[in-house]
């Protein structure tokens, strides 16, 4: 789906970087896509390590029992 230069300037910060980077509409035919490889490494490392962490969570790797104080 494309959207127009004014729906860009409208949108929020991670829909504006998204079609930034993909070549088309405001800016994004200027873009030089090799000047931001390193952002891109950075995330999807922090992606990863996101990713590795929630499924630790599923298998249940470093949970720690709570006890339910009085009440409910």
């Amino acid at each position: 789906m494309q959207l127009s230069d004014q729906q860009i300037r409208k949108a929020k910060p991670q829909v504006k970087e998204t079609k930034l980077f993909d070549g088309n509409g405001l800016y994004g035919g200027a873009c030089n896509r090799t000047a931001h490889l390193a952002e891109r490494r950075e995330r999807r490392k922090m992606m990863q390590t996101w990713a590795d962490y929630l499924d630790g969570l599923v298998v249940g790797a470093k949970v720690i029992p709570l006890k339910r104080s009085g009440g409910e």
